[in-house]
């Protein structure tokens, strides 16, 4: 039986999700040693966009536990160090990561955000930036779920 174009997708970004995930691992112990040497560093995981929710519900799910467990274990492990170690659960953002499947989606998905809207890409940066400035110096092991309420 032949896969379709859409089944090769899901498959396909099934898969990305799972690498993203072992590439966070992978990584965390390289920036780790580094920053212990420097007494100081920030590490900033994004966990998986809600919209991959649609390309396999359960390797979202199990991907975003996943980057949320490393993100805390993480900043325990390292604060004494005083490396700060968060995370950012972005969620449904317009103009983002959706397919022609998800598209189609959209009008039902704003009825479930309590803002009514979907975010923008600049609500992500935003965070971003704050996590890795100075304003954050005193905030580790956090989640923050940029999501118009959705949690």
């Amino acid at each position: 039986m032949e896969k379709t174009t859409s089944e090769i997708n899901i498959s396909s970004a099934s898969k990305e999700l799972e690498a993203n995930f072992s590439c966070a691992q992978d990584l965390s112990s390289s920036f780790e040693a580094e920053m212990v040497k420097r007494g100081s560093g920030k590490i900033l995981y994004l966990a998986p966009w809600a919209w991959d929710k649609y390309a396999d519900h359960l390797r979202y799910r199990t991907v975003k536990a996943g980057i949320i467990a490393l993100t805390q274990a993480l900043a325990n492990r390292l604060a004494a160090s005083r490396i700060n170690v968060n995370c950012i659960v972005p969620g449904y953002i317009g103009g983002f990561k959706y397919s022609g499947a998800e598209s189609e989606k959209i009008s039902e998905v704003i009825g479930h955000i309590p803002m009514g809207c979907l975010g923008e890409m600049p609500d992500i940066l935003e965070t971003a930036y704050f996590l890795i400035s100075d304003s954050s110096k005193y905030l580790t092991g956090q989640v923050l779920e940029v999501a118009g309420g959705i949690n």
